[in-house]
Order: structure tokens, then C-alpha cells, then sequence
């Protein structure tokens, strides 16, 4: 199979990908009914539908607090610290509540931030790297493959829109 073929075939895998997660997002929530805006938001977000909406106050902040900081990758013991809980028993909470570890869900979050703005502007990998935390380009990429089974740069070619 020659290279360009090989190259459209995942950019078409990709595409069937996010019409399936649509799918399952609008099936969720028909099967939830209609929740409050910041629930059907979260409902959204393909990190919590892995594990599932937390109720868990403390777990819900720990979360608000990793949406807001990309840049500076808070570690499990601050995170703990911040929201009220020892550190230990805060990474057994989260994972039950969210079934994956804080620092997974947090990684996950990133490279799905990292991905918008590979689609929706002009940045390089290396600034888009630097702007969720990423130390150096070739882990951001690695990490990037590992989440969306494809290098950023064949990502933001087959997913940025027609116009751009």
C-alpha cells in the first residue's frame, strides 16, 4: 500500500471515530435525559465517559483544577493538598470514582486540549507542546500517537477543516 493511500485510510478511520463517539454522546444522554448544562458538558468529554461522572465533590474539584491549569502539571500531592484530601487516599477516591488515575485523566485532558488547537490554529507542535506542559516535542508526539493513534501533524491534516 503506497504512503497516500495509507495516509487517507487514517484520516477516514479518524473520521469514523469521532462520528461513533458523537453517537455514543448523544446516546448517553438520550438514556440520561437532559441534565443541567455543566452535566451534559462533562457528558461530553470522552475522558469522564470513560469512567463515568464523579459525584464526588472533592473529585469534581480536582478536576475543575486540571481543566484550568495545562501549562503547570499539577502533581498528585498538590492536587490532593488543594482540594482537602491526603494524597494517598485522594488517588484511591479518583480512580474509583473516575476509573483512571488522576495523572492519566490529567495526560488525557491535555492531549485532547493539544488536539483542538492542532485543528483550530496555526501554532506549531513544538508551541502547541510547550502550551500543555510537555517538556520536550518528542514526548508530546509519543504520548499524542499512544491517545489518537496518529502523529500530531497527520492529525491536524486530516481534521482541520477545508478552509484553513
Amino acid at each position: 500500500m503506497c504512503e497516500e493511500s495509507r495516509l487517507k485510510l487514517t484520516g477516514h478511520v479518524m473520521r469514523c471515530r469521532a462520528c461513533v463517539e458523537e453517537l455514543l454522546v448523544l446516546a448517553l444522554r438520550e438514556r440520561e435525559g437532559a441534565g443541567s448544562p455543566q452535566v451534559r458538558a462533562e457528558q461530553s468529554h470522552p475522558a469522564v465517559q470513560a469512567g463515568g461522572i464523579s459525584r464526588e465533590p472533592h473529585v469534581s474539584n480536582a478536576m475543575a483544577l486540571m481543566r484550568n491549569n495545562f501549562r503547570r502539571v499539577l502533581p498528585n500531592e498538590e492536587l490532593a493538598e488543594l482540594v482537602g484530601l491526603d494524597a494517598k487516599y485522594f488517588i484511591r477516591l479518583f480512580r474509583r470514582e473516575v476509573g483512571l488515575s488522576p495523572q492519566r485523566y490529567y495526560l488525557r485532558l491535555r492531549l485532547e486540549a493539544a488536539a483542538h488547537q492542532m485543528v483550530h490554529s496555526r501554532l506549531s507542535i513544538q508551541q502547541i507542546a510547550e502550551m500543555f506542559g510537555f517538556k520536550s516535542r518528542s514526548h508530546f508526539q509519543n504520548q499524542f500517537k499512544k491517545q489518537f493513534q496518529s502523529s500530531p501533524g497527520v492529525y491536524r491534516y486530516y481534521r482541520r477543516p477545508a478552509g484553513k
